[in-house]
C-alpha cells in the first residue's frame, strides 16, 4: 500500500492514475470531500480526509503502508506560509513514515533547489535536507517545469495560446530550456516504487533533459495537446519576418493566421498563469 499526498494536484492526479493502471493500491490524503471526485473510476485507490498538520488522526486512520509519495506543497513563492507547508509538513510526514516503518519515502522536489532563487526553492531545499537526514530510504526527484494533462499553471497558458493559432513559425532554438512531460515524471515515480523491493540505496534523481523550442512544440503536438501546424525556419528568415512585421509589411490576414512562438511565449508570461519551477 502506498500513501500519497498531493493527489488532487496536476502532477498528483497523473501519478495517482498511473499507479492505479499499474494495479498498485494507494490511499491518498485529501483536504475535503469536494476533492474526492478524482477517485471516480479508479479501482485501486482510496482516500482519507485530512491535512499535513493532522498527523495524529492520520496515523490512526492509515492501514499498513510500505511507501510514501510526498507531492503536496505550496508552489507560490509569495505564500507567507510556504515554509510551514513545505518544511513542517514534510517533517510531520517523515515522523509518520518512521512510526509506520515504511520502506521508501519518495519526495518530489524541484530543479530550482540548484539555484535557490526564491522562497519556494529554499523551502524545497530545506525539506530535501530533512528527507536526507531521516532514517528512511528515499528517492528525491528534482524535475524542471512539468507540463501535460491537468496542468492549469505551468505551460497551460502557452498551450491555450498555441491552440488559438492554425500555424506557428519559429527557429528551432538552442537546447537551453528545461521542461519535462508529466508522463516522464510518472514513469520515474513508478520506477522508484517498483525498485523499492530491491533498491536499498537512497537517491537524488535529477530530470534535466534540455529542450529546444522545436523539441517542446513537437512533443506537444505528438501528445495531442495542440493541433497547430509548426514551421521551423532558419534564424535569418525569422529575423526577416520580424523586420517586415515591424515595418507593417505583413498583411493582417497573415498575422491572424500565423504567429511566431517567441511572441506567444512572452505573451503567456505576461498573462501571469505561466511560471517556471
Amino acid at each position: 500500500m502506498i500513501f500519497l499526498t498531493g493527489a488532487t494536484g496536476f502532477v498528483g492526479r497523473n501519478i495517482l492514475n498511473g499507479l492505479d493502471r499499474a494495479g498498485i493500491k494507494t490511499i491518498s490524503l485529501v483536504r475535503s470531500e469536494k476533492d474526492v471526485k478524482i477517485f471516480s473510476g479508479l479501482k485501486n485507490a482510496k482516500y482519507i480526509i485530512g491535512n499535513l498538520f493532522s498527523m495524529g488522526d492520520i496515523i490512526k486512520a492509515l492501514p499498513k503502508i510500505e511507501i510514501v509519495i510526498h507531492l503536496a506543497s505550496s508552489t507560490n513563492p509569495l505564500d507567507p506560509n510556504i515554509f510551514n507547508t513545505n518544511l513542517e509538513g514534510t517533517r510531520g510526514l517523515l515522523r509518520l513514515s518512521s512510526l509506520k516503518k515504511v520502506k521508501r519515502f519518495i519526495y518530489l522536489s524541484s530543479l530550482n533547489v540548484e539555484e535557490m532563487r526564491d522562497k519556494y526553492a529554499s523551502s524545497k531545499f530545506l525539506a530535501e535536507k530533512l528527507v536526507e537526514h531521516s532514517n528512511l530510504s528515499f528517492d528525491i526527484i528534482r524535475p524542471p517545469t512539468i507540463y501535460g494533462r491537468y496542468d492549469n499553471k505551468n505551460l497551460s497558458k502557452i498551450i491555450k495560446n498555441l491552440r488559438s493559432k492554425k500555424r506557428i513559425i519559429t527557429f528551432p532554438g538552442y537546447r537551453n530550456s528545461y521542461f519535462v512531460s508529466v508522463e516522464e515524471v510518472v514513469r520515474v515515480v513508478l520506477n522508484c516504487v517498483l525498485d523499492s523491493n530491491n533498491e536499498k540505496d537512497s537517491k537524488i534523481r535529477i530530470l534535466t533533459e534540455p529542450m529546444t523550442h522545436k523539441d517542446l512544440i513537437l512533443d506537444l503536438i505528438s501528445r495531442g495537446l495542440i493541433a497547430t501546424k509548426a514551421y521551423f525556419l532558419p534564424k535569418f528568415l525569422m529575423k526577416l519576418y520580424y523586420f517586415f512585421r515591424q515595418k507593417n509589411k505583413i498583411s493582417k490576414k497573415l498575422e491572424e493566421d500565423i504567429e511566431d512562438f517567441q511572441t506567444i511565449f512572452v505573451r503567456s508570461l505576461k498573462e501571469g498563469s505561466f511560471y517556471l519551477k
